[in-house]
């Protein structure tokens, strides 16, 4: 089935196989339900027709977290599975993204995190967009002096067909994979970090900035901001510095020497 439009929907959970028995028993009803690779996508009700807020208690009971509007995802399962549940759920939602994301708070995020760099470096960047979703950075970049070139890469092929159609130059997976180090100067992640991104492409989006180069992102609603900082002190040969934000905690990582501010 399709996802589910009906006003009855309370929550939308993004479920593997492997927990699908969890979900159909008689604690929820599933409104709807879309298979995608590795899972489904849940449209979800409490049977027992209790308020909005004991569903999401159940979800987060069950280890999921909410981390793109009204989806949630489980936050306990390996990086592999994540990444996969992550792709499969953007491939699907990519045609309807632009409507369930608010476009001028994410041209708006992209401006403070552009804005960011250029205290940092006062020459114009040479940027990659990590998880460029479909290629919004391209209206926060539109008659920008500080942007030398832009090139976006995201996971899922569909977010990526869409950014190309509209501009952007992209990158696959293959691609990316093949990139040599010292390619940028900063590397965006606009509403990205809360995902939870594995250490490995950490490592690998380091090594493909130039010295003194940076990534710079937003977490979300300062969703799992503590657990994330500890887990950037785990990565050697970087300088990791917090903002406070609109956007949420601004996180800087640059070449350079290890401490968090």
């Amino acid at each position: 089935m399709m996802l589910s439009t009906e006003k009855n929907c309370i929550c939308r959970a993004v479920v593997p196989n492997a927990e699908m028995h969890r979900f159909n028993e008689n604690l929820f009803e599933i409104v709807s339900a879309q298979n995608i690779d590795d899972g489904f996508i849940l449209d979800l009700i409490r049977r027992d027709g209790s308020s909005p807020r004991s569903t999401v208690e159940s979800l987060s009971g069950f280890g999921y977290v909410r981390r793109f509007e009204d989806t949630w995802f489980p936050g306990d399962c390996n990086s592999l599975d994540r990444s996969n549940l992550l792709r499969s759920y953007f491939d699907a939602v990519a045609p309807e993204y632009d409507s369930k994301i608010s476009q001028s708070k994410n041209i708006a995020c992209y401006k403070y995190l552009l804005k960011s760099f250029a205290k940092l470096q006062d020459r114009s960047a040479s940027v990659l967009d990590f998880g460029c979703g479909p290629g919004t950075i391209l209206r926060a970049i539109a008659g920008s002096k500080s942007v030398e070139s832009v090139t976006g890469f995201d996971f899922s092929d569909e977010m990526r067909r869409i950014a190309t159609e509209r501009g952007l130059a992209t990158i696959s997976t293959s691609e990316f994979n093949a990139l040599s180090g010292n390619a940028y100067d900063l590397i965006t992640m606009c509403y990205v970090m809360h995902f939870q991104i594995d250490k490995a492409i950490y490592e690998r989006l380091i090594n493909l900035l130039k010295n003194g180069g940076a990534i710079i992102g937003n977490v979300h609603k300062d969703i799992g901001l503590s657990p994330f900082l500890d887990f950037l002190c785990t990565i050697n040969g970087v300088d990791i510095s917090r903002a406070d934000s609109a956007f949420g905690s601004v996180i800087t990582i640059r070449k350079g020497s290890h401490n968090v501010g």
